[in-house]
């Protein structure tokens, strides 16, 4: 609701993308705050399996970017594989 208040409020000139930008975003945001408040268990769920595609991906992209490393490629594919079994445990709950 603030940023849709912000970018109601601000000069249209000097701040015009900004204001395009915060409107949606708004939106967005008062939208997942309602769907949270009115389904916690739907949001648990949803929240929880977007953390874990999260943690996939990076886990992968991390990996990857590991192998084009030069320097400290140990550290950054070392992070890659810690972001995976977050990732995975989830999806090998029966619970949900």
């Amino acid at each position: 609701m603030v940023q849709i208040a912000t970018a109601a409020v601000q000069t249209p000139l000097r701040y015009a993308l900004r204001r395009r930008a915060q409107i949606p975003f708004g939106g967005i945001t008062a939208a997942a705050g309602l769907f949270i408040f009115i389904q916690p268990g739907m949001a648990l769920v949803s929240l929880t399996l977007f953390l874990a595609i999260y943690f996939v991906v990076d886990g992968i992209f991390n990996i990857y970017a590991g192998f084009q490393l030069e320097d400290g490629k140990g550290w950054v594919i070392f992070n890659g594989v810690a972001c995976l079994p977050p990732g995975f445990i989830p999806w090998r709950s029966r619970n949900l």
